[in-house]
């Protein structure tokens, strides 16, 4: 064999010199693009998990452990721990709940004892049945309920706020639930769109 010259040894070193320049950068992209595509998957499974009605914490852990710098993601952490109703529970619940926050109105209303009782009968027939309320409880209701029924959860729990007394107590756990559906929801969101920024 016939020995390299002096010229192709160079050009060979200088080959060397550059793949060793380069590689770190490579690999460092490779590491990256790898992370990211990690990421997006953990948060694809994690929108999954926070989208049904129980906690969801191994998801979160892993949201975490990939994206451990990101504000949405820390504030998932106590949510995941519990996690809230999905959209279709809070509705099917709502639709159960509507007549006890107006009844419970009503009966804090009415005075005590017989005419007490038969007031708080007639009033709940008639307030159910008579639609533009108001700020009545009945009138909250039944806004809440459009909202419901376009999918609008934000513009429900903001009617349902404007009760008090012991109508907003018999509504109290639903808004609970229901405002904990919406940050979760949101925070994903935002996850989501920060990462496709990010790619």
């Amino acid at each position: 064999g016939q020995m390299p010259s002096s010229e192709q040894v160079s050009t060979l070193v200088t080959e060397v010199r550059r793949l060793q320049e380069e590689l770190p950068a490579v690999a460092a992209e490779a590491r990256a693009a790898g992370t990211a595509a990690r990421a997006s998957y953990a948060v694809v499974a994690a929108s999954e998990a926070s989208r049904s009605s129980g906690p969801f914490e191994q998801a979160h852990a892993a949201l975490a452990a990939l994206l451990p710098e990101d504000q949405n993601v820390a504030a998932l952490a106590p949510l995941a721990r519990v996690g809230a109703p999905t959209r279709g529970e809070l509705r099917d619940r709502f639709a159960r709940l509507d007549n006890e926050i107006v009844r419970a109105a009503h009966q804090a209303q009415a005075g005590a004892g017989f005419w007490g009782r038969i007031q708080a009968g007639l009033a709940q027939w008639i307030v159910i049945r008579r639609a533009g309320e108001g700020d009545t409880p009945a009138g909250v209701v039944e806004r809440a309920e459009r909202a419901l029924a376009q999918d609008n959860l934000a513009g429900a729990v903001e009617e349902l706020n404007r009760l008090n007394g012991p109508s907003k107590r018999a509504a109290q756990s639903w808004i609970d639930d229901a405002t904990r559906r919406l940050e979760i929801d949101q925070r994903m969101s935002l996850i989501r769109t920060e990462l496709s920024r990010g790619a």
